[in-house]
C-alpha cells in the first residue's frame, strides 16, 4: 500500500487489505475515512476496529463530485481528536480529492496552491474541489469588520 502524506496527521490511499489495516494503528492512523460510492462492496471499512482505528465511511450520491460531497467529508474530518487520519476508496484519486480540498481549506491554501499539490500528486481536480475551496478556505474567508 502506497500512502500519500498531505499533512503530518493526513494521507491518503486506495484501500488497504486487513494485513495492512492491522499495521496502520502502529503507523500512528487514529481513524480510516473511506470514501465510497454507493454501489460498491463495504469491504474496507469493516476491517478498521479489530486494528484498532475509528472507522467513517463518506458515502458519495454518483461519480461526479459535487461541493455536498466534500461538505459531508468536512463534517467527518472536523473532530480533532479523529487524527491522524487515512482516506481510502478503491480508486485512490477518490480518496485525493475530498483529503486535498479539506486540507487546503484549513491550511489557507489557495486555489493556486492547492492546482500545485494536486498536480504534485498526480490528481486531477473537479471544478467542485475549486468552487469548495473558494466557499470554505480560510484564504478566502470575508473579513469581519464587527468591533
Amino acid at each position: 500500500m502506497d500512502l500519500y502524506r498531505i499533512a503530518d496527521d493526513l494521507a491518503y490511499t486506495d484501500r488497504p487489505s486487513v494485513h495492512e489495516l492491522r499495521r496502520l494503528a502502529e503507523r500512528g492512523f487514529r481513524t480510516l475515512v473511506t470514501v465510497r460510492l454507493p454501489n460498491e462492496p463495504r469491504g474496507g471499512e469493516t476491517g478498521g476496529e479489530p486494528a484498532r482505528l475509528r472507522t467513517i465511511v463518506v458515502e458519495l450520491d454518483g461519480w461526479d463530485w459535487a461541493e455536498e460531497h466534500l461538505d459531508r467529508f468536512a463534517e467527518a474530518m472536523a473532530a480533532l481528536e479523529i487524527r491522524p487520519a487515512l482516506v481510502c476508496s478503491t480508486e485512490r484519486w477518490r480518496a485525493a480529492v475530498p483529503a486535498l480540498a479539506w486540507h487546503a481549506a484549513r491550511a489557507g491554501w489557495s486555489v493556486e496552491e492547492l492546482e500545485v499539490a494536486a498536480r504534485q500528486f498526480g490528481v486531477d481536480l473537479p471544478g467542485a474541489a475549486i468552487a469548495w475551496l473558494y466557499k470554505h478556505g480560510s484564504a478566502y474567508a470575508t473579513p469581519s469588520f464587527a468591533e
